[in-house]
């Protein structure tokens, strides 16, 4: 079914669009979709384009750049029926778990378009990628899944008000404390020492987003079990899909093949326990009624959380890029300040 936007539409543009303005017209490109606009579209265009995240109407656009509301529900609704346009309204207005449930999972794809189409990954799926950064991967990675231990088992801790999702939530992070293990093992088959993997401390970007999640986790349940619609797949794996893609990293780096073989289980081990099926799921269906606050507060956390992972590989290719870069990191010793 074809997406219908009007007025009061939200509208959510795919970071797969990139948007040259130039004196007479404006080319909106995604990969095989191009799309000119003339005339005042133009103005309309250069007015809107940093505002089309989700956070506000057509009309209020509109009113706000003056210009007719119709004129852009017409330019956007050309790039709506290739899907690279959102209408945020019925997520955030969501009255039911269902409603609410399918709009945000197309969200989150959305978002997850942006940390997919990064430098790093970029250069990884071309085969560039140095050893720094393939195994400086590994071992943000490797911080990045341990901090489960974090503010998974805080999550638990300040979930007060409902036993139900509490144990939940309990549930989700006994299948996942210690699953930070594969990295240390691959990267230790890789030559790195374990013992300066686990005391290497994480790169600012990547302290930062385990910080996000922990202050989520402290702050609000139901926001914080949102934010793993943001890192998870949208549906389970087709038979063979992860396994293509790790044969394919592992031909382009067969030096981090023990690595990869461990990245591989664990993501063969989530699948195994149904993670792609959220504990927001079960929340909203079972023990929670959507409105539009809560769906706010989802859906801002999981935002933020896709904003910190692009953060988060930026790190690490402008970290690990450098040949002289240390791998693992080095903890800081305060005693090289004393004189």
């Amino acid at each position: 079914m074809a997406l219908e936007l009007g007025p009061d539409s939200i509208p959510l543009l795919s970071p797969e669009v990139t948007v040259e303005l130039g004196p007479e017209s404006v080319v909106a490109s995604a990969d095989e979709h191009e799309y000119v606009f003339e005339g005042d579209e133009v103005r309309v265009l250069a007015a809107v384009k940093h505002r089309l995240d989700g956070s506000a109407s057509i009309a209020a656009l509109a009113r706000d750049g003056d210009f007719p509301a119709e004129l852009l529900v017409t330019m956007l609704s050309s790039l709506a029926e290739d899907g690279l346009v959102l209408d945020a309204r019925p997520v955030l207005e969501a009255r039911s778990a269902e409603g609410f449930l399918d709009g945000f999972r197309r969200m989150c794809d959305f978002w997850a378009k942006e940390w997919q189409r990064s430098r790093f990954w970029q250069v990884m799926r071309s085969g560039d990628a140095p050893r720094g950064v393939v195994l400086g991967w590994g071992v943000e990675f490797y911080h990045y899944v341990e901090s489960a231990n974090d503010h998974m088992a805080a999550a638990v801790a300040y979930c007060r008000t409902d036993q139900v999702i509490r144990r939940w939530l309990a549930e989700h992070y006994v299948e996942e404390h210690d699953h930070s293990r594969h990295f240390v093992e691959g990267l230790a088959a890789c030559g790195l020492s374990p013992d300066e993997v686990r005391r290497a401390p994480p790169l600012p970007s990547t302290a930062s987003l385990i910080n996000y999640l922990t202050e989520i986790a402290t702050t609000d349940s139901i926001a914080y079990a949102g934010t793993f619609a943001a890192m998870r797949p949208r549906l389970r794996p087709e038979p063979g899909q992860l396994d293509r893609f790790y044969d394919g990293l592992v031909r382009l780096y067969p030096f981090a093949q023990p690595l990869l073989e461990k990245i591989r289980a664990h993501s063969k081990e989530d699948v195994e326990l149904d993670h792609h099926v959220l504990v927001i799921e079960r929340i909203l269906r079972e023990r929670v009624t959507i409105t539009p606050e809560i769906a706010r507060r989802i859906v801002r956390a999981a935002r933020g959380l896709s904003e910190h992972f692009v953060l988060y590989f930026d790190g690490i290719f402008d970290s690990y890029s450098p040949a002289d870069a240390p791998l693992p990191r080095r903890p800081l010793d305060a005693r090289a300040f004393l004189v």
